[in-house]
């Protein structure tokens, strides 16, 4: 009998901890493939001759991306042992990527990185290799309270350039706000990329003016453009301050004769505290399943108390015999 109950504690602590291991596990191993790259350009930069590629990557996940890299390399396609790294220069120009938004990216491999110390061999062919690497996510809505209000392109000293506004619709003061760029083919390719530094701080409810074009532009990729999509991110580096009043109504940005890419809202659900539900039902989770293992092991372990022997009632004393 001991021997059972040894067993049916060991199972049910055993179902307990696998339960757990998957609810806290479920997130971590869903992250490696809900950060995709959507397409990518690779091309070679005319004045410093690096090898620069441009892309633009996709949240297929259902919670809002918040931080995330990515790291590629290139690889001669005549020569495997002709490897170039870019481990460096590498960002995606994001705060916040929402579930089935896009974000641009960026990376440049020169010849220190690479196994023949030059890109001598580059022309000869290469295949890139792209990871992105996603670090941490949130349930809940989030997005920088920057919005592009109007914008426009033309033709600048032979390079293809958008110019425009954005607003500060949110509740933060960014020291800084930057704006970068995607720019497509006809076919909805990303072909290059751009962002430009305005190094002006944006309080709530103001706006500025933005031009942004084309990083390493060539002439055929200015050629090549067809429409783009803009990305207001507020720098890494750039110090905010957010206020006591929280804005309740979603802005929209005016519509425009291109694509301009907003943050768009998440349907993910969270606590009146900002703590998404997932994380809640897995503290929840925990709780409970630390409670039934230790009310297991309190029931399964607890000596039986003994019971009383069931003795027969002793035989009545005899009356003592009567005097001689």
């Amino acid at each position: 009998m001991n021997k059972m109950k040894k067993i049916i504690t060991f199972l049910l602590v055993f179902l307990c901890v696998a339960s757990l291991f998957f609810v806290f596990s479920s997130g971590a191993f869903g992250q490696t493939n809900i950060l995709q790259v959507k397409s990518y350009n690779g091309y070679t930069d005319p004045a410093t001759g690096y090898y620069v590629v441009v892309g633009e990557v996709q949240n297929v996940g259902s919670d809002t991306i918040t931080d995330a890299t990515i790291s590629g390399t290139i690889q001669c396609t005549s020569n495997a042992s002709e490897i170039a790294a870019a481990p460096d220069f590498s960002y995606i120009y994001a705060n916040y990527i929402s579930p089935n938004a896009t974000a641009p990216f960026g990376m440049a491999f020169y010849g220190d990185t690479s196994t023949t110390g030059d890109l001598s061999w580059v022309p000869l062919g290469v295949n890139v290799t792209l990871n992105t690497y996603v670090l941490s996510t949130n349930g809940t809505q989030q997005n920088n309270g920057l919005y592009i209000t109007s914008d426009q392109s033309s033709i600048i000293s032979g390079n293809y350039t958008v110019t425009g506004v954005v607003t500060n619709k949110g509740n933060l003061y960014p020291s800084d706000v930057m704006v970068a760029a995607s720019f497509y083919n006809s076919a909805g390719q990303v072909i290059a990329i751009g962002y430009t530094d305005t190094n002006q701080q944006l309080a709530p409810n103001n706006a500025i003016d933005f031009s942004v074009s084309p990083l390493s532009p060539t002439t055929a990729i200015t050629a090549e453009i067809a429409t783009y999509a803009l990305y207001p991110v507020i720098p890494p580096e750039a110090t905010t301050t957010q206020t006591t009043t929280q804005t309740t109504t979603q802005p929209t940005t005016q519509p425009s004769s291109s694509p301009v890419a907003s943050p768009s809202p998440s349907s993910s659900a969270s606590t009146s505290t900002g703590l998404p539900l997932s994380d809640l039902y897995a503290i929840v989770t925990a709780v409970v399943a630390i409670v039934i293992i230790a009310a297991l092991t309190i029931v399964l372990t607890r000596r039986p108390k003994a019971k009383a022997a069931n003795y027969p009632s002793p035989p009545p004393i005899p009356p003592p015999p009567p005097p001689m």
